[in-house]
Parts: structure tokens; C-alpha cells; sequence
């Protein structure tokens, strides 16, 4: 839903990656590397972590979904020379809309949802500041009563990546991040372009009040 799909089919081009979804799988030693769901990393072990990493891959995929990561993001060393860190932006109304196995067997695709469904999607915890809750490991996370506070740490966050790129123009961003990583620039990129190309959250959402 954060194009991982695309992004990491293109990584695999570039160099060794782990083979599932490059987040685990049958070459992911679990013995040397650990769980892949043991992260985010600290900040003490980020350096050990990675340079043992890249002995092996040239990159990983750190993905959450409604479990939020088990350690805060912002403990981990960002700033570690040996460390480009890439994150995936998209407007949050899109990202909702999104869908998923899970969500579409609990509330409907969004084409046949019925307005009671909509409604309980609604007030789901899938629609409560999604990205936010991952940025902040879901610790000050209120739904309305949000702070200001919660979302400046977002931001600062966000400021220690080395790269963010937006959704929206995912093509254009993975070619200057192989210009950036010195790797071939691809022509263009494969991957199906997401509905909010093709309509806004608006016209997909059929019911003011779900709307607004």
C-alpha cells in the first residue's frame, strides 16, 4: 500500500536482497540476522546491525501494518554513516482507501461498500492516523485529541531520513534514488498505478457524513 511491492522489485535489480517482499525469507538467516520482525533496531545496535547486513544485501524492507513496531523509530541511530534510509510517503486519504485482504473481508471493497459498512470502516482503528502510528510507534496517538507535540515528532522523524519519496510520483522518485545510489537508471519502472490516479478519495466515497 506504500508501493514496498514495487520498490522492492526494483532493489532486487540492483543487488541481493532478502526474497520475501526483501523483509525475510528462505535466504534471511535468523541464526546470524535475528527475526525479521525484531525491529526497529536500537540505537546501540544500529551500526552492529548494519554492517553485518550489508555483507550480505544491499538493502531490506522494514514493513507495519496495524501492529505497530515493537521499539519506537526514532531510537534508532538514522544518522549512521553506513545507513541510506528510504521512506515512502502517500496521501493519507489514499492510503485509506487502499484497502487490503483484511479490510476487504471485514468492510467490503470500496466499490460495493454499503454505507453501513463505510461507516464502520470509519471508526475503525485502520482509519486512525496510520502513518502517524507507525512514526511514533503509536504512543501519543489520540484520534481527535492528538497533540501538536505528537505530530512534531513525526516531522523530526521524518528529517532524519536520507531519502523520502511520494507515492504520487514513484517513478521519477526510484530513478533519482539510483542516480543518488550511482546504480542504472531504469526507463521506467513496472507496477500497476494506484485508483487515487485515476479518481480522488472524494468521488470514492460516496456519503458526506463518511467524507467529512
Amino acid at each position: 500500500h506504500h508501493a514496498g511491492t514495487t520498490m522492492c522489485a526494483e532493489m532486487k535489480k540492483w543487488g541481493p536482497t532478502p526474497d520475501k517482499a526483501c523483509n525475510g525469507g528462505d535466504n534471511w538467516n535468523r541464526t546470524i540476522y535475528g527475526h525479521p520482525r525484531n525491529r526497529p533496531w536500537t540505537y546501540n545496535v544500529t551500526a552492529k546491525q548494519v554492517d553485518l547486513l550489508r555483507q550480505r544485501y544491499h538493502m531490506i524492507a522494514w514493513e507495519f501494518g496495524p501492529v505497530k513496531p515493537g521499539r519506537p523509530l526514532d531510537g534508532v541511530n538514522w544518522e549512521f554513516p553506513s545507513l541510506v534510509s528510504i521512506y515512502v510517503s502517500r496521501n493519507p486519504l489514499d492510503r485509506l482507501l487502499s484497502g487490503g485482504g483484511t479490510v476487504n473481508q471485514k468492510y467490503g471493497k470500496t466499490e460495493d461498500r454499503t454505507q453501513q459498512q463505510w461507516e464502520a470502516y470509519a471508526k475503525s482503528e485502520y482509519t486512525n492516523n496510520f502513518a502517524l502510528n507507525i512514526l511514533t510507534s503509536g504512543e501519543c496517538v489520540q484520534e481527535e485529541r492528538t497533540t501538536t507535540a505528537c505530530l512534531e515528532r513525526a516531522k523530526v522523524l521524518l528529517e532524519r531520513f536520507t531519502i523520502i519519496i511520494d507515492q504520487a510520483c514513484l517513478n521519477e522518485g526510484i530513478m533519482e534514488v539510483a542516480a543518488f545510489l550511482d546504480k542504472p537508471i531504469p526507463k521506467s519502472v513496472r507496477g500497476h498505478k494506484p485508483k487515487s490516479a485515476k479518481s480522488t478519495p472524494r468521488e470514492r466515497i460516496p456519503y458526506d457524513d463518511v467524507y467529512e
